[in-house]
């Protein structure tokens, strides 16, 4: 979605940062608009639901290291 990583944006400066996907979808594994509308600003509410929900487990991912370049 976007050509370069960006910093994470969100609307509770406490957010868990152990906060995993599988937290944001339904039980029937879609996405949960009211927990993302609760977490995120209305243009990341918009950004994150046009994601496909894949099959994969969750897993811990950071696109910057110290310097901000992918590592």
């Amino acid at each position: 979605m976007d050509e370069i990583p960006r910093w994470p944006v969100n609307r509770n400066m406490a957010i868990d940062v152990n906060l995993k996907v599988a937290t944001l979808l339904r039980a029937d594994g879609q996405w949960n608009v009211e927990v993302l509308h609760d977490l995120f600003p209305v243009k990341e509410v918009n950004r994150i639901v046009k994601l496909p929900i894949g099959k994969t487990s969750d897993r811990d991912i950071w696109a910057f290291t110290s310097w901000f370049i992918y590592s």
